[in-house]
């Protein structure tokens, strides 16, 4: 019994240093990251976000990349002038592995799937993102209306739901 508590605290230790990792990272690249010369002109940069002190002994833990990145087939397909795009589930997964590093860069992404793919059941998916990622960039009035076009064109999606209750129904706080 005692072994088992052992291995369940030791467990709990490396989960919380690799989360400490992961937002001590997440927060070194946000600094670093420029803004993006088309969203250059938003009224307020993102807040920072101080940095975790991190044991520099800690082990590093690797996360795995998404499936349709680390493939190269997968990550480019022929677009429709010849040139090369992102596949859906490439920009799916390099918009989860972006998180809120890049935020500008987010955006782009995520209004490309939309334009690419409007009626996919992944379609719900990309403007939940877009909304999010305004959302942080403190461009609420944008965000309120893509959620407001997300629950036209999407109102039995379950990411719907979500922007609708985070968004509409219960607004977040006005900046100060």
């Amino acid at each position: 019994m005692k072994r088992h508590l052992v291995l369940v605290v030791v467990l709990l230790a490396v989960v919380l240093a690799a989360f400490l990792v992961f937002r001590g990272l997440a927060a070194s690249r946000s600094s670093s990251a420029a803004p993006a010369a088309d969203d250059a002109t938003s009224p307020e940069p993102p807040p920072a976000i101080a940095s975790p002190v991190v044991d520099a002994a800690a082990p590093r833990v690797a996360r795995p990349r998404p499936a349709a990145l680390a493939d190269p087939r997968l990550r480019r397909a022929p677009g429709p002038d010849g040139g090369t795009a992102l596949r859906e589930d490439a920009l799916i997964a390099r918009i989860e592995e972006l998180g809120p590093s890049d935020l500008p860069l987010t955006v782009r992404l995520a209004r490309e799937g939309l334009s690419r793919f409007p009626d996919s059941p992944r379609a719900p998916e990309f403007a939940m993102n877009l909304t999010k990622a305004l959302l942080h960039m403190g461009r609420i009035d944008e965000a309120r209306e893509e959620a407001r076009e997300m629950l036209r064109k999407y109102p039995n999606s379950p990411f719907t739901g979500e922007v609708e209750r985070h968004l509409l129904t219960n607004p977040p706080n006005p900046p100060r």
